[in-house]
């Protein structure tokens, strides 16, 4: 993802999802997300860490099958 795009990632994350939700669907998936834990959800920080981490979103790479 490109990093002008992560702002955009947190108004949607802040739009349409709440703090248990995102943590549910990142349980899930077996992802951690650490800025998800505390007493308030930055969802900018949850978005850079997101797409920060190279094994997550379209970068992981699935064996075929």
């Amino acid at each position: 993802m490109q990093p002008e795009f992560v702002p955009k990632l947190a108004a949607v994350l802040d739009a349409y999802f709440t703090q248990p939700d995102v943590m549910g669907l990142s349980r899930l998936y077996d992802v951690t997300v650490s800025t998800l834990y505390g007493p308030a959800v930055g969802w900018l920080a949850v978005a850079r860490e997101l797409t920060e981490q190279l094994d997550r979103g379209n970068t992981r790479e699935t064996p075929i099958r």
